[in-house]
């Protein structure tokens, strides 16, 4: 076990993968009217929402990874804070400062908000997102039903907390083969709810359920990971070509459709994460380039951020500055915009998640 930990204390490879897939849902998230045509039409940018369920199973591979060892309650609350303390601050910053510029925006120059959205309702998002309840229905209301919250991307982490009490509960009060038997029964009662349902891609009301799915599935990718010695680089290649082409079968189908074999991605991802940390081929090179693991570094910031950045950076241009919509023009502001969700990220990842985080750590410690 001790050995195991040692060994994946730290993937430079999904760190690269991270950076490039939170980008990928940039591109998901910018409005179509600003983007050129034959960029929006592309299946790899329409169907980026599936690469949050990548972030589910890393994130229980890792978590499994670095935490299975939790044996008591004092080691499940201390695991709660710890990983409470890592995600809120940076979450409690770019929600509140949505909520600051919105709120603004309606009452001063209502012009450049896209309308709709009352100042009550701004609020109830605000309150939703910020106490992690826009993943499930506690809160169901007016505004509530099938919403992700003021930052919409926001979901996922409240979906994500929720995983990490369950996995922590069953760490700690379970052992072995339970724990594995146990695990199994949620997998198989998640996917059950989600065929009830005939939906998987859940991102509000019942986002938790897709969450925990991805986030056991990378425990038993954790689980069976050391039971594989290595693998050929082919199996990395192959994969990735595997998953681009399922991606385009995805995009190919009818929504009900599209739901119902969504819910093998999450295997796809469970295997390509082992395949990635049981081989060195030339995609593993390049993931470990600096690019991609500042990248990777700064991911959590620029997923977190992006709906700030696009929501109001391309207003400067098209609705400040009067600048015309043409294909040109919209491919340089995209690009811009993609450099400004980066660099503002670096910065937030420095000073947010970074210092401020590490001060409230300390205060609470």
């Amino acid at each position: 076990m001790g050995e195991r930990v040692d060994l994946f204390k730290r993937i430079s490879n999904l760190d690269g993968l991270r950076g490039f897939f939170s980008l990928m849902v940039v591109l998901f998230h910018y409005r179509e009217e600003l983007m050129p045509s034959a960029l929006f039409s592309n299946f790899l940018i329409r169907e980026s929402y599936v690469f949050v369920d990548f972030f589910f199973v890393l994130s229980g591979f890792v978590i499994s990874n670095r935490y299975n060892g939790l044996s008591s309650r004092s080691d499940f609350f201390l695991f709660l804070k710890k990983r409470f303390l890592r995600l809120y601050p940076m979450l409690f910053f770019s929600t509140s400062l949505i909520f600051v510029i919105e709120f603004s925006f309606k009452i001063f120059i209502p012009h450049l908000t896209n309308g709709g959205e009352s100042l009550s309702g701004l609020a109830f998002k605000f309150m939703d997102t910020i106490l992690l309840q826009n993943s499930n229905l506690l809160f169901s209301g007016t505004y509530k039903h099938g919403d992700m919250g003021l930052n919409f991307p926001s979901w996922s982490i409240s979906a994500e907390f929720f995983s990490y009490v369950v996995f922590a509960l069953f760490v700690v009060f379970f052992r072995n083969r339970l724990r594995n038997f146990l695990f199994t029964f949620i997998l198989v009662a998640c996917f059950s709810f989600c065929l009830f349902k005939g939906q998987f891609f859940s991102s509000g009301d019942y986002g938790f359920v897709r969450a925990v799915i991805g986030f056991v599935m990378g425990y038993f990718v954790w689980l069976f990971s050391g039971r594989v010695k290595s693998l050929n680089s082919f199996y990395e290649f192959s994969l990735a070509v595997f998953i681009c082409a399922y991606i385009y079968f995805l995009h190919q189908l009818s929504p009900e459709n599209k739901e119902l074999y969504g819910m093998f991605i999450p295997f796809l991802f469970a295997f390509f994460i082992l395949s990635m940390t049981k081989s060195n081929g030339l995609m593993t090179m390049v993931l470990n380039t600096a690019f991609f693991q500042k990248l990777g570094l700064w991911s959590y910031s620029i997923y977190i951020n992006h709906a700030l950045i696009i929501l109001f950076f391309p207003k400067i241009f098209f609705k400040l500055l009067g600048v015309e919509k043409t294909s040109a023009s919209c491919l340089v502001v995209l690009l811009l915009t993609l450099v400004v969700v980066v660099l503002y990220s670096a910065v937030t990842h420095k000073y947010i998640e970074g210092k401020l985080g590490g001060y409230i750590k300390k205060k609470i410690s």
